[in-house]
């Protein structure tokens, strides 16, 4: 019931190119999906891959299933459940190109029952899958689809098995310095000839052309055919390294990301695993705490605020009162750091204003 995917497949995985600082992916043709083009600053996908919490990915995959099932028994039609899927997934397709070549081939198992191992390239875990197929006995169609929700633990595992990959790759390429006698590029020609677990994953060849970058499109390019999910990712890390991307230590969570905007940041704008914020917004709180804690002018000024705005809502001080008292106090806090006002008249100003109920 389950297939393997074609080793003679008519198209690549996915086309990939460079134009104006954005690596370009064009994905192959489905039943499903004519074409599709996702792009993004050189170096972010592979970098911010690495680092997606496994567990929303699950939760992801879990909604197509669903809605799969949902539409499938509305209306048993390929072109109708192809476009329920797509409306589902279409908001994610943007995130990262390597999580959405992963929803691809989600959906073209959902919809084909073809397990695709030009993406699904931890072996040990499709042929595991391959062997035990659906769990029933004699099963019926509408139970196959019920049972197809299993084969998300095959993708969360390839998965994990990829960012394992990508992280250590990141680890040993582009930030193992050889005390400097090391280029990064020589670093990879060496892993690529004495590193067998590189091998694995990222030796890969890849067969380039000129051509247009899409069919309605009059825009050339030279385009990289690439054949797995393990080439997009070699071709882009080998892209970072030619091209001399720059990356950073995020101060707050350690790990690496390229800088967006501003080339000094030094926080990047992914929420890791087990936070509700951003590291950008984390670092910036931190930012603001450590410059409180050594300025006794921010400390106090910032006590009195969340002291009054407790008050406010709490309803022992009037919205207008307040906002009337926080510009003022705005002012003597930036007088009294520019040596305008003396701490000792700020402290009392505070004292008076903050401390007494109105």
């Amino acid at each position: 019931m389950v297939q393997k995917h074609e080793k003679k497949e008519r198209y690549p995985l996915a086309t990939g190119y460079l134009s104006e600082g954005n690596i370009h992916f064009r994905f192959s043709k489905y039943r499903f999906l004519e074409e599709l083009t996702i792009y993004e600053k050189l170096g972010k996908n592979l970098v911010d891959f690495a680092w997606f919490d496994l567990s929303d990915i699950q939760v992801i995959f879990a909604s197509i299933w669903k809605r799969y099932i949902l539409l499938k028994r509305k209306k048993n039609d390929y072109s109708f459940i192809a476009m329920g899927l797509w409306s589902t997934v279409e908001k994610y397709l943007g995130v990262n190109s390597y999580l959405t070549m992963y929803i691809l081939t989600l959906i073209n198992f959902l919809m084909e029952e073809v397990i695709d191992e030009r993406v699904l390239t931890y072996k040990s875990e499709v042929a595991d899958f391959r062997k035990r197929g659906f769990s029933i006995d004699k099963p019926t169609k509408a139970m196959i689809d019920d049972q197809k929700i299993n084969v998300i633990e095959v993708f969360i595992n390839c998965i994990c098995d990829r960012q394992s990959a990508v992280e250590r790759i990141l680890d040993k390429v582009l930030l193992n310095p050889n005390d400097g006698k090391q280029s990064t590029m020589a670093r990879l020609y060496q892993m690529e000839h004495e590193d067998k677990y590189f091998s694995r994953y990222w030796h890969s060849r890849f067969e380039t052309y000129i051509g247009k970058v899409s069919n309605n499109s009059e825009q050339i390019e030279q385009l990289t055919m690439l054949k797995t999910i393990d080439d997009m990712m070699r071709f882009e890390l080998v892209q970072m390294i030619l091209h001399d991307v720059k990356y950073k230590h995020c101060k707050c969570c350690g790990k690496l990301f390229i800088p967006e905007g501003r080339s000094d940041s030094i926080y990047c704008d992914r929420i890791m695993p087990g936070q509700k914020q951003s590291c950008s917004k984390i670092g910036a709180h931190l930012v603001a705490l450590e410059k409180r804690k050594n300025d006794p002018v921010l400390l106090i000024h910032r006590k009195a605020y969340d002291r009054l705005t407790n008050r406010v809502e709490m309803g022992y001080m009037k919205r207008e009162d307040f906002d009337t008292w926080k510009d003022e106090a705005v002012q003597k806090r930036d007088d009294c750091r520019a040596g305008e006002l003396s701490f000792d008249k700020f402290v009392k100003w505070i004292d008076k204003t903050s401390r007494q109920r109105r």
